[in-house]
Formats: C-alpha cells, structure tokens, sequence
C-alpha cells in the first residue's frame, strides 16, 4: 500500500478541473434542493389531486343520479318534476330543551297557548307556531324520524333535501360537504347478506337507480363517504312497514351506526310506531301543514305548469279549465287537505275528471285515470291485493303472493284462538255482507306497475305506490267481519288503521270505531280515540259514528281533570272536521269557567273563522288570564274580517305593554292585512307601539322586515325600541332554540351533577344514574324536573311510565303537560302502557 501511495502520479490539471466540477454540482445541488423538493411536492399534490377529482367524479355521478331519482318521489311525477311543484317543506319545531340554570328563550304567542302536539300538529300549524326547515333542524347534529299522517309530505321532504343539498341550494347551509344517500325502505334487503358490511346492503339500494358508471365504483365511494362522515341517509318508507319489518330495519340501522357512528339519518315514520328508532337517537318531529299562502303558492305553480306542458291528447291532461278561475275556486274548497290530497283534487280539477268535493273523490279519480286504459277488473283486483296485504301485514310483498291475490287467491292465515275481539252480539255487530265472489285478473301485474300504481322492488317484491292507496283500496274491498275482526287484532301499525279508516268512510259501521276506542278509559293518552278521531274530517254530517264520536270528544273537551294536551286534541279534531254544530259548541265554551276551555274554544272559533262571534271573541282580549287573551288575539286575526282586525289593531294602540306584544305578533299571521300595519306602526310616533312591532316583525323574519328591523336598530330615537330591536335581531341570528340536539350521557349531565352534589353523591353510569334521575323528577326543583322529564322524553322505557304516572296525575301546568308529551314518546316505540288504575293512580 505504501509503494502504491509512492508511487501514485496524478496530473495536477485533471486533480484541479475534477476539484473545481464536484465543486460546482454539489453547490447546484444544495441551491437546487429546495426546487426539487417543491417539484416532488407538486407531483404528490398532482397525483392526490388527480385521485380526488377521480373520487370526485364518482361523487358527481353519484349526485346526479339521486337529482333524478329525487325528481320522481312524488304522485304527480308523470307530469313535473318535484322541482317544477315543489313547496318548500317546514317541520313543527319541538319545544327547546330545558336547561336549569339558565333563562328560557322568548315564547311565541302560539307557545303561550298551543301545547305540543306531535301527533296532531294541525292546530300549531294553523296558527303558524314556530317551524324548522329539515336542513335547520339536522343542524343540531341529531337523527330525525319525520312523522305525520300518510300524505303529509314526508317523502317529497326528503328528496327536497336531496336536492337542495346537491343543487348547493342556501336553504341547505351546514350541509355542503355531504352527499345525500336517498333510499326507499323496500329497497333494503333484509336480513342484511353480509352484516358484517352493511354498506353492502346500502349498495344493493342505490344500485337500483344508479348509472353503470356509478355502480362500478359505488362500494369504494360509499366507503369514502362513511368514513370521511359525508354520508346523509335519508330512509323514506318506515311510516309503511308492520312492527317486525320495522324492527328489522332498525337492527340494520343499529349496525350501521355501530360501525360508522357519526354517520347523520333522516327517517319517514309514523309516530303510531316508532319501534326502537328513538334508542338510535332519532327525534320524532312533525310535518306542518300548509297554510293558505303555501296551497295558494302551489295551486298557481301546478297551473302554470299545466298551461305549458299540456297538451289535448296526452293521458289525463286537457286544455278545459281556466286555470284562474280554477286556482281560486281550489283555494277556498281545500283548506284542511293534506298535500297529496290535495295534490290529487288539483289534477282532476285540472283533468276535468273530478268525481266529487272529498279527498276519496280526488283518491278514486287518481286510480280510474291511471288504469283507464286497463281492463275494469283490474280495479277490483287491486283492492283484493291491497285487502290482502293488508290482512297479511304485507305491503310490501312478494311478486308471487301479488299475482296470486290479483287471480284470486286469498290470505292463508290460521284463525286465533284467543282472539282479542269477541265475536259480537246481534246488537253491536253490523250486518254481514254476502260472501263477495273474488275478482281474478291474472296477468294485471305488468299492466298496474306500467301505469305507476306499483312498483318493483329488490328480490322480486312489490308494494302500491303509496300507502294511502293501499289503505283506500283496501277500504273499498268486500270483507267479511271475521276478516275484519282480524285486521282489528293486528298490532298498532299504519296499514291497519289507514284501512280501517276507510273501510269506517265506506260502511259507516260504528263497530269498528268502538273497537279502536274501547280501551281508552285505562289509556292516559287516549290512543285509540284520536287515531280515529282523525277520520271525522272525511265523514260528513250523518255518519252515526262520526256524531257519536263529536259528543265524546266534546265530553271530554269540558272534563276539568283532564290534560291541557288532550283537550287541545279534542278541540283541534272537532275543528277540524268541517261539521257546522261544532262553532255552536265553541260559543257556548266561551264563557266556561275554566281557562283551558275559553282558551280553546277562540282557538277553535278562529279555525273556524266564525265572524258571528267577534263581538263575543273581543269581549275575552280583557280576559283576566294572559293565555285566554293572547288565544284571542290569535283567533280574532285568524277570523281576519274588518271588525276582527279593527279589534286587534285597537289592542296594539291601546293595550297594556303584554298585549300591544300580543297583538304585534298575531298580526304577524296575516300577510294581507297584518304586515302593513306592521310596516306602518314602525313609523308611528307612539314609542310603545314601535318596540310593539319589533316583536311581529321578528316572527315574518323575512329580508323586508328584518331591513325595518335594522332601521328602528340604528336610526330609532327611543333607547327601547333600538334595544328591542337589536335583541331581536340577535335573536334571529343565533341558532334557534328549537333545533333538537343529541343529550349528554346522565353522567355528563350538569344539573344531575348538581343535584347529586348537594347530596353528596355522585352521578354513576348504568342503573343508578337512571334512579338518581327519578329521585330528581321527585325533589328537585321545577327547573330540574322539567329536565329529567325532557330526559325521560328522549330516553325512557318502561321503568320509567311509574315516575311519570305519578307526575302526570299528582301535578298540574307545565310539568303534567310534559309528563304527558314524554308518556305519548314512550308509548309511540311500542311500549304498551299499562292501566293507571294499576298503581292506584285515576
């Protein structure tokens, strides 16, 4: 080694050329490097972004085929769009929780005298009570179970949502980053194939409506979509589905949740029953009714879209009718319809096929006009199915058991034995009806899914299109009363009862309303009374059982021990039910003794709109009970004739400060009349008048009034009024109070810490947490046992009916009216509540 070191010649040019070359790349490559970092980074951020567009696409893709399917999700489709029709949807807002400690938000004037009744949200609605639209209403990050009555509007609310969210629509703020994932409940195969991945079944859904393109890459993106927490689930259906069928979806539900748990679901329920949804965190919540603006809104869109896209020739649509004089004719004549009946008395006024003024008229119409290329049997033979499926608890069934019910065939069901119903006497029970002989149309399947009235599901099943029809049809079947004593024992589910609905319209038989109300005097909630309390709107003035079931009501309305909320129940069915001896009922209630029938009645008279009983309504604005005076207010501009308006102007000049209040914000209800002088009281010199105003205004909360409102803010002279209007519009810039939101755990739960503390105890999870919560409901204070029975709303099973039992029937006011509200979510999972009389309690 040495030799080769003493030996070594190195040409001193070349040593120094190769010094000065490695010299100069290594000092490029340090200059360089931050370059070639960039450029790698740029290349990474290319190829992800190159993968996101990719992922994209596949989103676009997806979107686009829920827009279209989204556009088809109501009974008008062969003829517009949704979005061509569509009134925006808005949800009855539930009362905000409770929060001990802190001050309760700002009552509306209906909050004053309205209570909450999800089951019966048509007097709240009437009177505009607070509302939410569906994206407001997820905006508190809880699931929701839209319930209503069948035709309500909730399937049209969630392909709505669909829609707005993909169009990027304002009215879905909060909700950008989601895709909503729309599915119909028949479409979900059941048990799942794979329970391990629920996502298949999910998959197998959507694939029924989706592009190829879309289904090649469908399992990779949904993936996505659930783990990235961008999945909206919106499940139509539920309200259609018999208990067990329901509980099946729940427990597919349950497993999705359990593997994706931040994944948000919106649900279609009835509140007859919810099963174990509400234990998944899905807060039951109404549809609104329409009001007079919405109906008019739509009767003028469905005319203009009649006018252009009508033609003489095509099926169901001529060019016969002044729209004009169409529209107003259908605003006065549909104001208690629900939006599909509704929506089924346009068309054939419309098609100039109308087969009377009831809503069975318009339902009948819909049916001949879809099958009137088909042969007649074909009719008969779908209410033989719908008969069928119902009896079966089947709606949504196999093709083979539809073609066998359209040829003929009948439900094999094995008689029960201990039947709950007793045959009855020859006293009670209506005449039997011959044996009708069974209508066969063999090969009418094909021809009923062609003309829309069904459709086809996965693994070969069917169901009619909507399960008003089924019920409808399945009124109309000739049945025979063993048959019908058998559709009697079924469980509480929505088939039953919409079939015994008309079955009751069509027969007139007392009978059966008996056996649906024959257990309500050991049910708090009176369940079966206001299912069928529902009906009298369809009934006309000489049903037997429609009378009879008015004098009940009525009966009930004047018993002073029972609850605010069930009267309000009783009141709304009698207004509700068009039969012209109920004002005379609401006159006389006038002048009762106790608050809650005055209060009442001028809800009723309102609905009414009786102008005879102005003078008499004006009388109780001097009522000594805020709450009869503000229902007053309510009624008299809901009544809205010259006389009745002049009163409640008088009230907002001349008032006490509470109802100057009042009568701003019942003005609030009258676009006609009420926003005007609304608009003009801001500008009147009388300062009490204009902090008044502030308070209507606040409840249009539309861009007008919110300008007036920032005017009386900044350039008002009066510190009150600006203060009034600067809390106003601080109001309406949070969150609102209404917006359900998820409960903390019991051990999370700060009052109950509190409550615990002071008895120094702790708050332990499991059982114990739940029996601190009931001594809560027992000694804590009003605010603390709100709470636990607002808990209890969301939470309880049957451990908890004792507590609230013995709430419900030893308190009065609020407290005994939310013991109810949490007795009736109870009730509505299916838990059976057992007679009070059982605890001692009546």
């Amino acid at each position: 080694m040495s030799n080769f070191l003493r030996n070594l010649n190195v040409d001193r040019l070349s040593f120094w050329l190769g010094f000065l070359a490695s010299t100069i790349f290594w000092f490029l490559i340090l200059r360089l490097r931050p370059a070639f970092r960039a450029i790698a980074e740029r290349i990474k951020a290319q190829a992800a972004a190159t993968k996101e567009e990719a992922g994209r696409s596949g989103e676009i893709r997806l979107e686009n085929d829920i827009l279209r399917y989204a556009q088809t999700w109501h009974l008008a489709s062969p003829l517009f769009s949704l979005e061509e029709i569509l009134i925006q949807p808005r949800l009855l807002a539930p009362p905000p929780a409770p929060e001990p400690g802190k001050p309760p938000p700002g009552d509306d004037i209906t909050e004053w005298v309205i209570p909450y009744l999800p089951d019966w949200p048509e007097l709240g609605s009437f009177y505009n009570a607070p509302t939410l639209s569906l994206a407001q209403a997820l905006s508190g990050g809880s699931n929701l179970a839209l319930i209503g009555q069948s035709g309500c509007g909730k399937t049209v609310a969630l392909a709505c949502l669909a829609t707005q969210i993909i169009r990027h629509d304002p009215e879905a703020t909060g909700l950008e980053r989601k895709i909503p994932i729309l599915i119909h409940a028949a479409d979900l195969i059941l048990p799942p194939r794979n329970p391990e991945n629920p996502l298949e079944t999910l998959q197998e859904a959507i694939s029924g409506y989706a592009s190829r393109q879309t289904t090649a890459r469908l399992p990779k993106l949904l993936q996505t979509l659930f783990e990235q927490k961008r999945a909206l689930l919106l499940l139509d259906g539920l309200d259609e589905m018999p208990p067990a069928a329901l509980d099946n979806v729940v427990m597919f539900l349950q497993a999705l949740q359990e593997k994706y748990p931040e994944t948000q679901m919106v649900a279609a329920a009835s509140s007859i029953y919810l099963g174990g949804l509400p234990s998944l965190g899905f807060v039951p919540i109404p549809m609104a009714n329409w009001n007079q603006e919405q109906r008019g809104a739509f009767i003028r869109q469905w005319g203009e879209m009649w006018s252009r896209y009508s033609a003489p020739g095509e099926s169901g649509m001529q060019r016969n009718s002044d729209p004009y004089l169409i529209h107003g004719w259908l605003l006065t004549e549909t104001a208690h319809l629900s939006p599909l009946e509704l929506t089924l008395k346009i068309w054939a006024a419309f098609a100039g096929d109308s087969l009377g003024p009831n809503p069975v008229d318009a339902i009948e119409a819909y049916i001949r006009r879809m099958t009137a290329n088909q042969p007649a049997k074909n009719r008969a033979a779908m209410s033989q199915l719908a008969m069928n499926m119902t009896f079966a608890m089947q709606p949504l069934t196999e093709r083979k058991n539809a073609e066998s019910w359209l040829g003929g065939g009948a439900v094999s069901v094995e008689t029960v034995e201990d039947s709950a119903h007793t045959p009855p006497t020859e006293a009670l029970a209506p005449e039997q009806p011959k044996a009708a002989e069974r209508v066969r149309a063999p090969g009418a399947l094909p021809d009923l899914v062609e003309c829309g009235l069904m459709t086809m599901h996965p693994e070969e099943k069917v169901r009619l299109v909507h399960p008003l029809l089924t019920g409808y049809l399945a009124g109309q079947a000739p049945s025979q009363l063993t048959e019908t004593n058998r559709l009697l024992d079924q469980p509480r589910w929505n088939g039953k009862f919409l079939a015994l609905h008309y079955l009751v319209l069509r027969t007139g038989q007392e009978y059966f309303v008996d056996q649906i109300i024959e257990e309500e005097n050991a049910d708090p909630l009176m369940q079966g009374l206001f299912t069928a309390a529902h009906w009298l709107r369809e009934a006309g003035d000489k049903a037997a059982w429609a009378t009879s079931m008015m004098r009940r009501l009525a009966g009930y309305l004047q018993k002073e021990k029972l609850s605010l909320g069930n009267k309000a129940r009783c009141a709304s069915a009698l207004a509700f039910c068009g039969n012209a001896s109920v004002a005379m009922l609401f006159r006389q209630m006038l002048s009762a003794v106790q608050e809650d029938q005055r209060m009442l009645a001028l809800l009723g008279l309102g609905v009414l709109r009786d102008s005879k009983t102005v003078a008499d309504v004006g009388k109780l604005l001097a009522d000594r009970s805020a709450k009869v005076s503000r229902a007053a207010i309510l009624a008299l501009v809901a009544i809205g004739d010259k006389m009745a308006l002049e009163a409640v102007a008088y009230t907002l000049l001349h008032g006490d400060e509470g109802m100057r209040r009042a009568a701003a914000e019942g003005l609030a209800n009258h676009p006609e009349e009420g926003y005007p002088t609304l608009e003009e009281g801001s500008t009147l010199e009388d300062t009490a008048v204009r902090r008044a105003v502030v308070f209507g205004l606040s409840r249009i909360n539309a861009p007008w009034s919110l300008a007036i409102l920032e005017r009386l803010r900044t350039e008002d002279k009066q510190w009150v009024v600006q203060d009034a209007a600067a809390h106003a519009l601080d109001v309406l810039s949070q969150p609102d109070p209404h917006i359900p939101r998820p409960l903390a755990p019991l051990t999370h739960t700060p009052w109950l810490i509190a409550f615990a503390g002071e008895r120094g105890m702790g708050v332990v999870p499991g059982k114990p947490a739940f029996e601190l919560l009931y001594q809560g409901l027992r000694e804590g204070d009003a605010e603390q046992r709100e709470a636990a029975i607002y808990f209890l709303s969301r939470n309880g099973d049957e451990n908890s009916i004792l507590p609230l039992y013995q709430t419900y029937f030893s308190e009065r006011g609020e407290l005994r009216e939310a013991a109810l509200f949490s007795l009736w979510c109870i009730a509505a999972t299916g838990i059976k509540l057992p007679p009070p009389m059982q605890y001692g309690l009546k």
